[in-house]
C-alpha cells in the first residue's frame, strides 16, 4: 500500500464511523461474540458460518457487512477465558487459561485475575490490529515461504513444551505425550484416506472430536473434583470487590510490555496458515517462560502464565488477517468464512485490499482494535458479578456445567459416540490428576500430532526427504525446536528444588491451592456425606490404582499395533511406529513403578485433586458414577435432551441439604431447559442422538 493510498483509505474509512448502521452492525458483532464466548458448544465457527448468509444477503454494503463478521473474529477470544477461570471449563483454545487462571480462582483471586486478563487481552488484540496495518504491504514474501516442512517443524516447536509441562514427572509426560500423538491418528489416514482405528464406528472417521477431548480430559474431572468437595471453587472470605478488580487490571497495565511481547508472538504464530490457535495457546505460553527467570510459580496460578497465552491469543487473530486479506490463504477456519463472504462482495484479497479497497482494509482494522477496547471495558465493568459465581456452592454450578458439557461434546460431534468418548476420557484425566500425571502434554500431542503427519507426508512427497534437508527455513526451525527442548529442559531442572520447596509450603498453608499428597498435610474437611473414606493412601489398592495408567495405555497401544497391521502401506507407518513406541514406554513404566518404591510426588504443570483424603470422597464418586449411568440410560431409552434435563436436575440432590438442593435442582432444570430449547434448537438446528435401545427393541 503506497502512502497515497494509505491516506486516501483512511479519508474514506473516516466517514464510516459516524453512520448509525457502522454501530449497528458493531453492536450487533459484539453481542453475538459475547454469546459465543459464553455459552458451550457454540464456537465462532458455527456462529459465523450461521451469520454468513443472513449478512451477505440483507447488508448490501460489503464494508458494514464485513465489520459484523470482524468483530466476531476479532473478538471471539476475548470471554472465553471466563468459563475456563471461574468454571475450570476450558475451550480447545483455553487450556493454559485453564492451567493457571482456575488455580488462581480457587485461590479466591478470581476478581483480580479477571481484571488483568482482560486489560492484558485488549492490549493484545490492539498489538495485533496495528501489525496487521503494517505488515500486510511487507509480510508477503515470508508467509508465502512458509511451507509443509516449515509447519512440521514449528509443530516440533510445540512438542518441546513437554519438556516444560512434564517437571517433575518427565517420564509421564512424554508417555502422556506419546498417547495423545497415537489417538490422534482415529480417524481417516492423511494419505490414502484410509480409516485408522475406527473399530466399525462411522462416526470416527473424521478423528476424535477437539472440543470433546477438551471438555472429557479436562472439564469432567474439575467438575466431579470439586462436587466432591461440596464446597465453592473459591474459599468463602475470597476478595472479589471493584477494588480488587482494578487492581488486576493495573496488575495487567503493569505487565504491557509482556503483553506486547506475546501479542507480538501470537501475530506471527496467526499468520501461518495450519498453525491454529491451540497450538499458539501453548507456544505462547512456552515462549514466556523462555523469558523469565522465576518459573517456581508456572503451573501452580502463575498470573504471568496466565496471560503469556491470553495477550497472544487475541493478537493471533490479527496475524490470521494477513495472509487472508494479502493473498486469500485463510490463517483460521474463521478466517476461510470472512474470505468467503469478501468473494461474495465481489472483494478479492491481494492487490485489490491495497488500492480499490485500502478503505475496507483500514475499517477492519480498527473495527478489530476497537472492539477489543469495548469488549474490555465490558469485562471490568461486570468482572466483580461474574467473580461472585465462584463463591456458589460447587453442587449448583456442577448441576449445570457438567450438563452444558456433555452437550457441548456431543454438538461438536454430532454422534452419540461424543459421551462415551467425554466419559472415558473423563475417567483417564481424573486418573492423570490423582497420581501425578500431566494431562496438557496429552493434550498437545493429540493436537499436534495430525499436524506433523500431513503436512510431514505432504512436505516429503513435495520435495523429497533429502530435498527438506536443502531448505534453510525448514533445517533452521527444525534445529530451533530441538534447542528449545533442550533449554526448556535445563531451565526447568534448574529450578527444581525451589518448586519442589514452594510445593510444601503451599500444601500447608493453602490447601484448595495444592492438596496434600499421600496423606501429609492438613487438609480442609467437607461435611461428612455418606461417612468416611476407606483405605489409607499408600495401601495396596492405591498402588494398583497407580499402576492403572500406564496398564490401560499398554494394552490400547497393543490393540492399535495388532489393528495397524492390516492397513495398506500408505498410512500405515505414523501409527504402527506409533503404537509400538507407547506399548515399549508404557511397559517400561509400568514395570518401573511395580520394581520402585513408591515415593513423595513432586509438583507437575497442573491441578491435583481437590477431594484426595475428604470425608466422603469416596461415596460422593459412586453417586456420581450412578448420576452418569443413569443419564445414559434415559439417554439411550428415551431421549439424550431429556437425559440432560434430569441430570442437572438429579445432580444437587445428593449433595445438598433437602430444601436447598430442592430449589437448586429446579433452578438447574430450568436454565437447561431454557439452553436447550430456547439458545439450540433455535440456533443451531442439531440433530439429536435417536435413543439406541429404544429402537432397538421397537424399531426406528
Amino acid at each position: 500500500m503506497t502512502s497515497g493510498g494509505f491516506f486516501d483509505g483512511f479519508a474514506n474509512a473516516l466517514p464510516y464511523f459516524t453512520e448509525a448502521s457502522y454501530w449497528g452492525a458493531f453492536s450487533l458483532g459484539l453481542l453475538m461474540a459475547i454469546i459465543t464466548a459464553l455459552v458451550p458448544g457454540v464456537s465462532s465457527l458455527i456462529l459465523m458460518a450461521l451469520a454468513v448468509p443472513f449478512i451477505v444477503f440483507n447488508i448490501h454494503d460489503p464494508v458494514i457487512g464485513l465489520v459484523m463478521l470482524a468483530v466476531i473474529t476479532g473478538v471471539n477470544d476475548t470471554l472465553d477465558s471466563l468459563p475456563a477461570i471461574v468454571f475450570g471449563m476450558p475451550t480447545a483454545t483455553t487450556q493454559v487459561t485453564f492451567l493457571e487462571g482456575h488455580q488462581l480462582a480457587r485461590q479466591g483471586k478470581a476478581a483480580r485475575t479477571l481484571g488483568a486478563v482482560y486489560v492484558v487481552e485488549a492490549i493484545g488484540g490492539v498489538t495485533g490490529a496495528v501489525v496487521l496495518a503494517l505488515a500486510i504491504p511487507i509480510i508477503r514474501p515470508f508467509i508465502l515461504a512458509i511451507g509443509y516442512g516449515e509447519i512440521t517443524a514449528i509443530s516440533l516447536f510445540g512438542l518441546a513444551l513437554i519438556a516444560v509441562l512434564s517437571q517433575g514427572a518427565i517420564q509421564k509426560g512424554i508417555l502422556a505425550a506419546i498417547f495423545g500423538l497415537l489417538i490422534g491418528t482415529i480417524g481417516l489416514a492423511p494419505i490414502g484416506g484410509v480409516p485408522r482405528f475406527v473399530f466399525g464406528e462411522l462416526a470416527l472417521w473424521d478423528g476424535l472430536p477437539l472440543v470433546t477431548v477438551a471438555l472429557g480430559l479436562f472439564t469432567l474431572p474439575e467438575m466431579v473434583d470439586l462436587l466432591m468437595t461440596r464446597q465453592p471453587v473459591a474459599a468463602q472470605g475470597a476478595d472479589i470487590s471493584i477494588k480488587e478488580t482494578f487492581s488486576g487490571a493495573m496488575d495487567g497495565l503493569r505487565r504491557w510490555k509482556i503483553a506486547i511481547r506475546q501479542g507480538l508472538f501470537g501475530v506471527l504464530m496467526g499468520a501461518i496458515p495450519g498453525v491454529g490457535g491451540a497450538v499458539i495457546d501453548w507456544l505462547a505460553y512456552a515462549f514466556g517462560i523462555l523469558w523469565t527467570k522465576d518459573r517456581s510459580q508456572f503451573g501452580k496460578g502463575s498470573l504471568d502464565g496466565l496471560l503469556f497465552a491470553e495477550s497472544a491469543q487475541n493478537s493471533k487473530e490479527g496475524g490470521a488477517a494477513i495472509p487472508t486479506l494479502a493473498f486469500g490463504v485463510p490463517g483460521t477456519g474463521v478466517w476461510a468464512i470472512v474470505l468467503t463472504a469478501m468473494l461474495v462482495y465481489g472483494v478479492t484479497p491481494g492487490p485489490q485490499m491495497m488500492n480499490q479497497y485500502a478503505h475496507l482494509t483500514i475499517v477492519m482494522v480498527l473495527t478489530l482494535a476497537l472492539g477489543n477496547v469495548v469488549l474490555t471495558m465490558l469485562g471490568l465493568v461486570s468482572s466483580t458479578y461474574l467473580a461472585r459465581l465462584t463463591l456458589i456452592p460447587y453442587p449448583a454450578v456442577a448441576a449445570v456445567v457438567i450438563p452444558l458439557s456433555l452437550i457441548a461434546g456431543f454438538l461438536a460431534a454430532t454422534n452419540w459416540t461424543a459421551i462415551p468418548i467425554a466419559f472415558c476420557l473423563g475417567a483417564i484425566g481424573f486418573l492423570m490428576k490423582k497420581h501425578g500425571w500431566p494431562r496438557p502434554p496429552l493434550f498437545i500431542g493429540f493436537i499436534l500430532g495430525p499436524i506433523i503427519e500431513k503436512n510431514m507426508n505432504d512436505a516429503i512427497a513435495v520435495h523429497t526427504f533429502v530435498g527438506l534437508l536443502t531448505r534453510p527455513l525448514t533445517v533452521g526451525l527444525t534445529l530451533l525446536a530441538v534447542f528449545l527442548a533442550i533449554l526448556f529442559h535445563y531451565l526447568m531442572s534448574k529450578t527444581a528444588t525451589q518448586m519442589r520447596e514452594l510445593e510444601a509450603a503451599v500444601a500447608g498453608e493453602d490447601g484448595a491451592s495444592q492438596p496434600a499428597i499421600d496423606g501429609e498435610g492438613d487438609r480442609v474437611t467437607a461435611p461428612t456425606l455418606m461417612g468416611r473414606l476407606q483405605g489409607a493412601p499408600g495401601t495396596l489398592v492405591s498402588r494398583w490404582q497407580e499402576h492403572l495408567l500406564p496398564l490401560t495405555i499398554a494394552i490400547t497401544a497393543a490393540v492399535f499395533l495388532l489393528e495397524a497391521q492390516g492397513f495398506p502401506d500408505r498410512g500405515a507407518d505414523y501409527p504402527r511406529w506409533l503404537s509400538a513406541i507407547t506399548l515399549g514406554v508404557s511397559l517400561s513404566l509400568f514395570f518401573r513403578q511395580i520394581l520402585t518404591p513408591k515415593g513423595k510426588r513432586v509438583a507437575i504443570m497442573d491441578l491435583g485433586v481437590l477431594s484426595e483424603g475428604m470425608v466422603g470422597a469416596r461415596q460422593a464418586g459412586v453417586i456420581i458414577i450412578g448420576l452418569f449411568l443413569a443419564f445414559s440410560v434415559i439417554a439411550m431409552t428415551v431421549n439424550f435432551k431429556i437425559a440432560a434435563v434430569a441430570l442437572a436436575m438429579l445432580m444437587p440432590l445428593p449433595f445438598m441439604r433437602r430444601r436447598t438442593g430442592v430449589i437448586t435442582s429446579l433452578a438447574a432444570g430450568t436454565v437447561l431447559i431454557v439452553f436447550i430449547w430456547g439458545v439450540v434448537e433455535n440456533l443451531m438446528l442439531p440433530i439429536w442422538p435417536q435413543p439406541t435401545i429404544r429402537n432397538l427393541i421397537f424399531g426406528s
